[in-house]
């Protein structure tokens, strides 16, 4: 497993954190997020499909008794399980047209009204 494995699945996590910080920020006017799953859960979920895809790699590795790229397993562990959520939650087009900059002048548009 090399870095890449872990950078680039790691700024998709964070990016999936951002967005259930910017869906709890837009209902609730309190500065912190109680941490529970209601309200981190792309990014529980997110980190559960990346587990599985490390889990998937290791276990392919072993028994093909090869290397294998780890993004093959991990990337499909962690953008189904987002985009699973957010099917589920009927959230599909917001998390895909999801902008950081632009959430962050929406909350802050939201604030000073």
């Amino acid at each position: 497993i090399g870095l890449g494995d872990i950078v680039i699945p790691g700024v998709f996590v964070a990016l999936m954190i951002r967005f259930d910080m910017y869906n709890y920020f837009k209902t609730h006017s309190i500065r912190e997020i109680p941490f529970s799953f209601s309200n981190n859960k792309y990014f529980i979920l997110t980190i559960i499909g990346y587990a599985l895809g490390i889990v998937a790699t290791l276990a392919v590795m072993a028994f093909f008794k090869a290397a294998q790229p780890a993004l093959l397993y991990l990337v499909p562990g962690c953008l189904g399980a987002s985009m699973l959520a957010a099917f589920v939650n009927g959230k599909m087009t917001e998390l895909w047209a999801f902008d950081e900059e632009t959430a962050v002048k929406e909350l802050k548009e939201i604030k000073s009204e």
